[in-house]
């Protein structure tokens, strides 16, 4: 007889629904091999680019996307940046999507224009996972400040050898 105990049946869910969503072992190789490329390149993948900050409709969109307004403006401007160089059209499409947001803030609802999905889905990847573009060529955009380590911050630690939060190194430390 097979043991459904509901611990394993939440595990296979649980490995089921990362499974669809990243797209399997190969997208999260895709996302090394990305980060590997650009710094044996010699690209720093946290160097923003200030020359074109992202537009006020974007910002509005990823702070409704975040459902917070405290996202990091740097986050928001590499997101913006990549998408703009994908998606030239995206200033007029994010009032679109953010006016479809607020309408629909109560619920779940499906865009019926496969442009505005893409565009939609590239953003939340972007400010989710730090990582913009197809699952065979990813573009690794950021890490440390991505919201989804903000959001589990508070309650989440993750197993590590280092005892501080990601890039603690960077800040000097304070004199005793």
């Amino acid at each position: 007889m097979t043991d459904y105990s509901r611990r394993r049946v939440l595990a296979y869910a649980g490995a089921a629904v990362v499974t669809v969503t990243v797209g399997g072992l190969g997208w999260t190789r895709a996302i090394a091999q990305s980060a590997s490329t650009a710094a044996t390149n010699g690209d720093d993948v946290n160097a923003g680019n200030t020359d074109s900050p992202a537009s006020p409709t974007f910002s509005s969109l990823a702070k409704a996307l975040t459902g917070s307004t405290d996202a990091d403006p740097l986050l928001i401007q590499r997101v913006y940046q990549e998408l703009h160089s994908r998606y030239p059209d995206l200033d007029t499409v994010a009032p679109l999507l953010t006016s479809q947001i607020a309408a629909h803030s109560s619920g779940p609802f499906a865009l019926s224009d496969a442009h505005q999905q893409e565009v939609y889905s590239q953003t939340l990847q972007g400010l989710y996972l730090g990582v913009i573009g197809p699952a065979k060529t990813p573009k690794c955009i950021a890490f440390e400040n991505i919201v989804s380590y903000k959001v589990v911050v508070d309650a989440v630690r993750p197993p590590t050898y280092c005892s501080g939060q990601p890039g603690f190194w960077v800040s000097k430390p304070s004199q005793a």
